[in-house]
């Protein structure tokens, strides 16, 4: 009996020594390469010290405590790595991919990690080995990455000499502006003392009103590209000013998808356009067929002659109206303006001419809705663009803003400096857009740009 009780006694004492070597093998393993606890951080050792990190539960927790099915940390679910207790713990996958999931995630039947540790502790669910798929999709789009950012390197190369014209011609404007405000201030002035002139007749004074205001329009208008231009003439890189002037349009948009979109039977449809460094547009696109089919399904026809009745008369409607040309008492009422103007033949041509494109403007300016200027304050040229500011505010009187974020890439199949790859509005007149485009493949620092290349 007694031979029996210490052969028990002796079989018991290796088992525990069985079980504590497992548990210490688990809960401290002594290769740094590797977690120290199930589902723990790769490289945290766990001993017996262990406290939470805001010290919510008694110091030190100790071995015994961890992963036990007890949330001792909940602010951070460090003590349950391995286990669902805490809402706020962090599995690490094991194998080649330290991947972290939310501690929810175990168990549920859903293979989250490349080697299914997630799954396989809990044997509900049978997990392929998908690590090597995930390697090789990992080494694919890091080559198509580098294949990219060596694309837009190679762009940028040829956008710097384009930028050093603009900036050379940029320089001339802003010179040529400078001078048009200055003789434009002068002008006014003159106006200005003729005007309080007691000698200068009535109807002169009312003609010299007209032309005073005119005068200050002209002149708020050049001080506008005035502003522009030395904006432009301050970036950093030639490359940055390479990009300006070539727009780029998105894919027209139903509004249904835009939050300050309006209400409609009949959904309109909207573009962004995105010129670098400058505005942010929205344009409304298919205009003329939007009116001819609202005023179709306003009249509301219930047959085959009734729609094509309808037709008709919407077509006739919006015949005139869409017509671009400028028509014959228009342009006599041009003619004059300008003839009032200036008594020199060349004067009175180049004015016509001046009045024509902005005819041509104000029908575009009717269909595009300026979402904000560029920011070169909370803008970061190679990464992100900030437009707000100077455009039309929202409907709800709040101001509109564009956050464009840049991401490296070339359209190589149009060939185009750019392309509109995301648009989200996160909030009423709050536009989130992705923009791909070589100039996000640029090194970090934008000002030794042009010498780098």
């Amino acid at each position: 009996m007694i031979r029996s009780f210490g052969l028990l006694l002796l079989i018991l004492t290796q088992l525990d020594l069985c079980l504590a070597g497992w548990l210490d093998g688990w809960l401290s393993s002594g290769d740094a390469d590797q977690p120290s606890l199930f589902g723990a951080a790769p490289g945290v050792v766990y001993t017996e010290a262990f406290a939470c990190a805001d010290n919510s539960a008694p110091h030190p927790l100790g071995l015994a405590k961890l992963n036990d099915g007890y949330c001792d940390c909940p602010s951070d679910g460090s003590d349950e790595p391995g286990t669902a207790a805490c809402a706020e713990g962090k599995f690490y996958c094991e194998g080649p991919h330290w991947r972290a999931i939310g501690t929810g995630m175990l168990g549920d039947g859903i293979c989250d990690c490349c080697d299914g540790t997630d799954e396989a502790s809990f044997g509900l669910t049978e997990c392929a080995d998908t690590c090597d798929e995930l390697q090789k999709a990992k080494t694919a789009q890091s080559r198509r990455e580098a294949l990219a950012r060596a694309q837009g390197i190679a762009a940028i190369a040829k956008l710097v000499p384009k930028g050093a014209a603009k900036r050379a011609a940029l320089l001339e404007k802003h010179n040529e502006e400078r001078g048009q405000i200055e003789y434009i201030g002068k002008a006014l002035e003159q106006i200005k003392q003729e005007m309080h002139d007691p000698a200068t007749p009535a109807p002169r004074v009312q003609h010299l009103q007209h032309q005073y205001m005119a005068g200050k329009k002209q002149g708020s208008q050049w001080v506008s590209r005035h502003r522009r231009s030395q904006r432009l003439l301050q970036m950093p890189s030639d490359a940055f000013l390479g990009l300006v002037e070539d727009c780029v349009v998105s894919e027209a948009i139903d509004e249904k998808l835009i939050r300050g979109g309006a209400v409609t039977a009949i959904a309109k449809r909207y573009s962004f356009i995105v010129c670098p460094y400058d505005q942010v547009f929205q344009r409304w696109e298919d205009n003329q067929k939007w009116e001819h089919d609202t005023c179709v399904s306003e009249i509301g026809a219930d047959n085959a002659t009734g729609i094509i009745t309808a037709n008709e008369t919407c077509t006739a409607k919006f015949a005139e109206a869409n017509n671009d040309e400028i028509g014959p008492e228009q342009a006599g009422a041009i003619q004059h303006f300008c003839q009032e103007q200036t008594s020199k033949p060349e004067e009175i041509q180049q004015c016509i001419n001046q009045q024509v494109a902005h005819h041509h403007r104000q029908r575009e300016d009717k269909l595009r809705t300026v979402l904000g200027v560029y920011n070169d304050t909370l803008s970061q040229p190679a990464h992100q663009w900030v437009f707000n500011g100077y455009g039309e505010r929202c409907s709800d009187g709040s101001q509109r803003q564009v956050n464009v974020t840049l991401v490296c890439g070339t359209d190589q199949a149009s060939g185009k400096t750019g392309r509109l790859i995301h648009i989200a509005e996160n909030g009423m007149c709050q536009y989130e857009l992705k923009l791909m485009t070589p100039i996000a493949c640029a090194p970090q620092r934008p000002k030794q740009l042009n010498s780098e290349l």
